[in-house]
């Protein structure tokens, strides 16, 4: 009697676990907290010091880093733009990478038009008509000063940059974040100061520190 009670009751058991139907599995906030990923970047800040001249202001310079060995510029990126509206180039400094398409638009309605000649990207747009566009690519870092052959108070900069790698000094200080590791040319620009290139070293999860010395440009 009892053996057949034991029977019914596994039976039993069976049949309501046929009916609920599998346990779902546990989730991973259910078992452990999910791992941390792995720090795989580094960042590096510093100072800009203007060099011989105290009252120099490095708000704005442009702190860029270049890797070794240089690497091509990437096949595929998004793309820049300059409007000229309202008589003025917007922005009046454009930062882009190597290789970056820039797409210049005219916003006003009369022409415009754009050129540089700059020794490093020279380039003639030639005068475009209203809600007329032209787009180019730069191929050598560097800063590239350009103007409107029809207006001469128009004008503007682009800085290529030799890497996605840079960031605008704010007063004094500057952080470039998620830099893969590696070794790189530390440099800067702002208009009318160059610092000379330095090498550094990043490794991964690193937080680095490097002060970057600027000079007055020459002619």
């Amino acid at each position: 009697m009892r053996a057949r009670f034991g029977i019914l009751l596994a039976m039993a058991c069976c049949l309501a676990a046929c009916v609920r139907g599998p346990r779902p599995p546990l989730t991973p906030s259910a078992t452990s907290p999910s791992p941390t990923p792995l720090a795989t970047s580094a960042s590096l800040t510093g100072s800009v010091v203007i060099e011989g001249e105290a009252d120099a202001n490095a708000a704005g310079a442009i702190v860029f880093l270049e890797p070794i060995p240089r690497v091509a510029a990437p096949e595929a990126i998004d793309g820049a733009q300059i409007l000229v509206r309202r008589g003025r180039f917007e922005p009046r400094l454009l930062i882009v990478q190597r290789g970056q398409p820039i797409t210049w638009t005219n916003l006003d309605p009369i022409f415009h038009g754009a050129f540089s000649y700059s020794s490093l990207n020279a380039f003639d747009l030639g005068v475009y008509a209203p809600n007329a566009h032209r787009t180019i690519s730069l191929a050598k870092a560097g800063p590239v000063r350009f103007h409107c052959p029809i207006h001469v108070d128009e004008g503007g900069v682009v800085f290529v940059a030799p890497s996605p790698h840079f960031a605008r000094a704010e007063r004094t200080a500057y952080a470039i974040r998620g830099v893969p590791p590696g070794r790189y040319w530390l440099s800067a620009w702002t208009d009318g100061w160059v610092a000379a290139a330095r090498e550094v070293t990043l490794h991964a999860g690193e937080s680095a520190h490097t002060d970057v010395r600027m000079r007055r440009e020459r002619d």
